[in-house]
């Protein structure tokens, strides 16, 4: 499985503890320091269902740690039981999609959480054409309250001939 957008590693954990034999490639830059980011998610409208299972202080701690360590060494740190089937891949995609192909690395299946770009979707079917696509932020809105993943991935089903089945924030393609 490559999972493109792993922040920092829940779902990734979700995944390998919902199947003990997944070897999952996790993709994402990790640039940048997303404490701030962290830090506003528990007064933010939307984001706060992120972190509202989090105490206040189990909070601070995790934002404590993203200003002194930065996302990559915390999201390994959150991955740390796993080292053996997880495999952090630093890149961005499409880059990343591109750098497994090489490689002639396969995956059956390709999850998309990350930034709603249908250039992401194009370029994985293309090289990896018999993968699972799939992914979330189906009720993810834009600051206009416009549903971009649902527009990226409908457009995309449609020019490619797939059929969408989406439930709650989650999406994958079925080929007709």
């Amino acid at each position: 499985m490559v999972e493109i957008g792993c922040f920092l590693g829940g779902s990734s954990r979700h995944w390998l503890n919902a199947k003990p034999d997944l070897e999952l490639i996790g993709v994402d830059p990790w640039n940048g320091n997303w404490a701030e980011y962290v830090e506003g998610m528990s007064t933010h409208p939307t984001m706060s269902r992120h972190v509202e299972h989090l105490s206040d202080r189990e909070l601070e701690r995790i934002v404590g740690l993203l200003r002194e360590y930065g996302n990559y060494p915390v999201a390994l740190n959150n991955l740390r039981a796993y080292k053996d089937r997880f495999y952090p891949l630093r890149l961005s995609s499409p880059e990343a999609l591109y750098y497994l192909h090489r490689r002639k690395i396969c995956p059956d299946l390709i999850y998309i959480d990350a930034f709603k770009h249908e250039i992401d979707l194009q370029i994985a079917h293309h090289l990896f054409p018999d993968a699972i696509l799939c992914g979330d932020d189906w009720l993810w809105p834009d600051e206009t309250g416009k549903f971009v993943m649902q527009d990226v991935v409908k457009n995309f089903a449609h020019e490619q001939g797939f059929e969408v089945e989406a439930k709650r924030q989650s999406w994958v393609l079925h080929r007709r």
